[in-house]
């Protein structure tokens, strides 16, 4: 069967949300995506330091190569890292934004390639699942005794992991996890704090935070990486759900990093989950029994937080859901480029969440 996808339409529903589409279409591109605006080695011709993203065009995915040249949007980016034409591009964002079949409507034939991948993708597949369930079985409770690093990460940003209780299904430590290099090498092992990211179609794959022995992260390239994503699965709607499943409850408040939403867990016993990122936050799809939403937002000067806010809040009212955004209670100078709720909390304590 054929496709064509409109491509105006395509480019709004991916704005804003490229950064978690390279994340989820071209594990090539972690390193940089991982360190926005930092010049990191090229994942198309190698080298050290020439590639990077641009900090305020992030939304459009836009990114440069000292060698390979300027990419004006995500589009590009990924038609020169995967080298694939534009319509094959076009398909594959579609697909992972899990834009409805509306969208088809004449034929061009990828239908039988994507219905039966490669050899290669299947293998990729099984070692990311047999990847992903050993380390999280390998991982222990952050209430076990074994676990001081991971509770002393999370003290220090004046968060009680005891006094939240075993979030088991969320959030784990792994005491020994392997850390990777640009080039795929295994390099060390760190102490690392491991949350679930889950979708409605269940667990799509891990976020590793390396730390060090005092509970601060490690002193890598790259301290936060998400784990690769099975081809099948979608990262679209899927967040870290540190309340677990919200059946019951008609209000939940959703966040952007696991701190910020912790913060505001302790502070209000609000069931809460983490989407991740703002972008990612665009995409959050609430439980069925939710009829209100907390959107507690980041206060950045890029205004990226109050973007994707005001975008979910409009989401939800679609769907009948009321929104209401908080910001952190906190003035931004000249020199800070933003606040969030967990420094709402070590500034200013519980009553600032008061709502």
């Amino acid at each position: 069967m054929s496709k064509f996808y409109p491509i105006k339409d395509v480019k709004e529903h991916a704005k804003y949300q490229w950064e978690i589409i390279l994340f989820g279409l071209a594990p090539e591109l972690h390193s940089a995506l991982n360190q926005i605006g930092k010049h990191v080695a090229c994942p198309i011709h190698g080298g050290i330091d020439g590639f990077r993203f641009f900090k305020d065009k992030v939304f459009k995915g836009s990114a440069i190569c000292n060698t390979c040249g300027h990419f004006p949007d995500g589009f590009a980016v990924l038609m020169a890292v995967k080298s694939w034409d534009f319509t094959y591009c076009l398909e594959q964002v579609v697909r992972f934004l899990g834009l409805p079949d509306t969208y088809k409507s004449k034929v061009i034939d990828y239908q039988s390639k994507l219905k039966q991948p490669c050899v290669k993708t299947i293998q990729r597949d099984k070692w990311i699942s047999q990847i992903l369930s050993q380390n999280w079985q390998q991982a222990i409770s952050l209430v076990d005794v074994n676990a001081t690093i991971a509770r002393r990460y999370f003290q220090n940003r004046g968060i009680d992991i005891m006094g939240l209780g075993a979030m088991d299904n969320a959030l784990r430590f792994h005491p020994a996890l392997e850390y990777f290099d640009a080039n795929y090498q295994v390099v060390n092992t760190f102490p690392a704090l491991l949350a679930m990211i889950t979708s409605n179609e269940g667990n799509i794959t891990l976020m590793r935070t390396y730390l060090d022995s005092k509970g601060t992260k490690a002193k890598v390239s790259t301290p936060k990486k998400m784990m690769p994503i099975m081809s099948s699965k979608s990262i679209t709607g899927s967040a870290i759900r540190l309340s677990g499943e919200v059946v019951e409850s008609e209000l939940m408040g959703v966040a952007e990093g696991i701190e910020t939403a912790l913060s505001v867990m302790q502070s209000t016993q609000m069931p809460i989950w983490s989407c991740i990122n703002a972008h990612q936050m665009a995409t959050f799809n609430p439980p069925k029994s939710v009829k209100k939403v907390v959107i507690w937002a980041d206060l950045d000067r890029s205004e990226t937080g109050a973007k994707v806010a005001n975008s979910l809040s409009a989401n939800l009212a679609k769907k009948g859901i009321e929104a209401l955004i908080k910001y952190p209670p906190l003035v931004l100078t000249e020199k800070q480029k933003g606040w969030d709720w967990n420094d709402a909390l070590l500034l200013l304590g519980k009553e600032a969440f008061l709502l």
